[in-house]
């Protein structure tokens, strides 16, 4: 899964629940951001392991 693109309609600090692409990638966001420090420097991205 790539880093989904920031809503060009709706600006990064307010994004909006009912848009798709503010939702996308505010819960990639969130999911960034609880993941400990050293899982987002792994060798193989996660995309191609589900791949």
């Amino acid at each position: 899964m790539t880093t989904p693109d920031p809503c060009l309609r709706h600006p990064r600090a307010t994004w909006v629940a009912s848009c798709t692409q503010c939702s996308a990638w505010h819960l990639h966001r969130m999911r960034t951001l609880a993941r400990p420090s050293g899982a987002a420097r792994t060798s193989r991205p996660l995309a191609r392991e589900a791949g």
